[in-house]
């Protein structure tokens, strides 16, 4: 019978190679498209030309493998939401820093696209509750879980004093 640690060494081997097979689907698409349009290789392989679209925009965004994170955290769907900005590299970079899932990156990315004057401190705001939040996991007991989680109770409405001044 195998133990937990070699079924989830498994399990994180296969994710791992879950996105080297986004990275590679997506350079085969933007081989094709040196031949056909996005449409016609979306068509022939049964994705939307968005899809493919995006696929390689993120391409182009990372391309070398040395660009890309391979955080366990960090997903192919970071970088492609990363890829969607100006700068992908600096978005990337504060993900992997402040732990955020694909969620809370596309989250600062419509934070920051809002135009609001306050959106830094509004993202800083989330971030430095996600992040403790996600340090909740490292806390030993449920009491003081039980404990955090009332201060963020407390703190997190306050959050919208930030957003809007």
């Amino acid at each position: 019978m195998r133990t937990l640690e070699e079924i989830e060494q498994d399990l994180l081997e296969i994710r791992h190679a879950g996105e080297a097979v986004q990275w590679t689907i997506a350079a085969l698409c933007a081989e094709a498209c040196e031949y056909v349009s996005a449409k016609q290789v979306a068509a022939d392989i049964g994705m939307s030309a968005g899809q493919v679209s995006r696929l390689i925009k993120t391409l182009k965004a990372f391309p070398n493998p040395a660009s890309r994170s391979d955080l366990p955290g960090i997903t192919f769907s970071h970088h492609r939401l990363a890829a969607t900005t100006d700068h992908p590299a600096d978005w990337l970079a504060q993900a992997e820093a402040e732990q955020w899932s694909t969620r809370d990156l596309e989250d600062a990315l419509k934070q920051a696209r809002a135009g609001d004057p306050q959106s830094e401190a509004a993202r800083q705001w989330a971030a430095a509750v996600q992040r403790v939040r996600k340090g909740l996991e490292a806390v030993a007991g449920e009491e003081q879980r039980a404990r955090v989680l009332d201060v963020l109770a407390v703190v997190e409405p306050y959050q919208s004093v930030v957003r809007h001044g």
